[in-house]
């Protein structure tokens, strides 16, 4: 069930002279069952959480997908193990995995749970980790360009087709499957919601950037952050990026590369949000014993991070939503 925003449970440590401090206005917070592991993602209103976490099955642990209404308190295992996305919009979520990129129809995932069968499968794009945005869209056409990884990073551009009442009548591919910067390496990649810029993480400086997206595969850095970051998240309108910093960024590079871990009690992490046209930094929390992590834009601004508390007896994991102050 939502619960009261607890984010006075946990300690803040007094912003550093370098650091520009400036703390959101708190929205509300949704507890969490258990723990999802290292991939969420919000509908574009923050009413519905898609997540990716570890459940005993068979005596095993195997990986389930959850969807979470937040009004209600509900928790729906959905289909698939692995990283469940909105499409940005409220209606469809894609679903990767070994058999494919999966689209789903939101409330065929409500309605038959597990057994809901996709909209359209794409059999030629297979992996994880996916990304979306929006290219161009229009009143019966939304084309979409998807990011995922399976060894290297490929990209592949939708087509969806809408009927007059704005209801999906199908999805077909609308190019070939393509290496994404083919002249860069580096981890993390998210994709911007226009979908012509995408983040990462470079192997070789150690830290974040954004890159555009040339037609032909290969990318251009167009902005570096100047920070070891993890998963960045751009807002809808482009204009700003989210990300969290480890407060050991320089040394836990295992934490920042490996998407998948979970941290311990020995770290922390903090949000930051960065105002792309002013060129200014702001950190928006200042936890010392939690992680703040992954967050994530919703359409009208706010921001969405998971909260791992250290002591877990106090609270357990939750979704937390904020207004940035600085817009």
């Amino acid at each position: 069930m939502i619960s009261l925003f607890l984010i006075s449970y946990l300690t803040f440590a007094d912003p550093t002279a370098t650091e520009r401090f400036v703390e959101p206005i708190a929205v509300s917070s949704v507890s969490i069952n258990d723990t999802p592991t290292y991939f969420f993602k919000p509908s574009p209103d923050g009413r519905y959480f898609g997540y990716t976490t570890w459940k005993p099955a068979d005596g095993h642990f195997a990986d389930k997908n959850i969807l979470l209404d937040s009004q209600s308190g509900t928790f729906i295992q959905m289909p698939g193990a692995y990283d469940p996305m909105f499409m940005l919009n409220s209606r469809n979520l894609i679903v990767p995995g070994t058999m494919g990129l999966r689209f789903f129809a939101l409330d065929d995932i409500i309605n038959q749970k597990t057994a809901a069968l996709p909209i359209y499968t794409d059999t030629e794009f297979k992996g994880v980790y996916e990304s979306i945005g929006i290219l161009n869209e229009s009143a019966n056409e939304v084309n979409y360009r998807v990011i995922i990884e399976n060894g290297k990073r490929f990209f592949r551009d939708y087509k969806e087709t809408l009927d007059a009442n704005g209801r999906t009548i199908k999805f077909e591919t609308n190019s070939a499957v393509q290496i994404l910067c083919t002249n860069h390496n580096f981890a993390l990649p998210m994709l911007s919601k226009n979908g012509r810029e995408a983040s990462g993480l470079d192997h070789t400086t150690g830290k974040s950037r954004v890159y555009k997206i040339n037609d032909n595969g290969t990318c251009e850095v167009s902005e570096e952050l100047g920070y070891l970051a993890g998963k960045i998240s751009f807002s809808y309108d482009n204009r700003f990026v989210a990300f969290h910093v480890f407060n050991k960024a320089d040394t836990l590079g295992q934490y920042a590369f490996t998407h998948i871990a979970v941290p311990g009690t020995n770290t922390t992490a903090n949000i930051y949000i960065k105002d792309r046209l002013s060129n200014l930094t702001y950190k928006l929390t200042n936890y010392v014993d939690g992680n703040a992590m992954y967050p994530d834009f919703l359409a009208n601004g706010d921001l969405v991070y998971i909260l791992y508390p250290h002591d877990r007896t106090k609270f357990t994991p939750r979704f937390v939503r904020v207004k940035p102050t600085i817009y």
